[in-house]
């Protein structure tokens, strides 16, 4: 299964950072998290990209905006996403609902993304699973409903995809 990584890239002077920078009164913060050091907008080790995979750099909320994600989806014959990430109610909203209005199937595993709070994570959940058929949110078993989608770590139906099978 093809995978997509996207993430954040600003000059050092935060000049492209646009309108983000009008409502966004942290801008002139640098992006280390302070616990661990590393630069926010990095990839953890843990889901590291593999040299098969793409990395695209953005600088808007949505993987899609102003970057080169649609073109390797339509490249690859893609008819559905996965998406994941940080946070639920900012970059994972906006790349949703971009996918869905160029036409895919999007699917968001719950375990998969987080918010700074589990209300906006649960809010934004429910808000984007009203888009009806055009996704849906996969919750675990003792969530509030939809179905249980198997962890993304259980690569075996993910591979199945790669000899042409289904994909999770």
């Amino acid at each position: 299964m093809p995978v997509i990584y996207t993430t954040g890239v600003r000059r050092a002077d935060n000049w492209d950072s646009g309108s983000c920078s009008w409502k966004n009164t942290r801008t002139g913060e640098g992006p280390l998290v302070t616990r661990t050091e590393r630069d926010g907008d990095e990839i953890v080790d843990e889901i590291a990209p593999e040299p098969h995979d793409t990395v695209v750099l953005k600088q808007k909320p949505s993987g899609f905006f102003g970057s080169n994600v649609l073109s390797y989806l339509v490249l690859l014959g893609c008819d559905s996403v996965i998406v994941t990430g940080t946070t639920t109610s900012g970059s994972v909203r906006a790349t949703v609902l971009d996918a869905f209005s160029n036409n895919f199937r999007v699917t968001i595993p719950e375990e998969a993304c987080f918010d700074r709070s589990e209300a906006s994570h649960a809010i934004n959940l429910c808000d984007m699973h009203a888009l009806r058929d055009a996704h849906q949110v996969r919750r675990r078993p003792e969530g509030r409903g939809g179905e249980a989608l198997p962890r993304l770590a259980s690569q075996g139906s993910l591979r199945s995809s790669e000899r042409g099978g289904p994909a999770a």
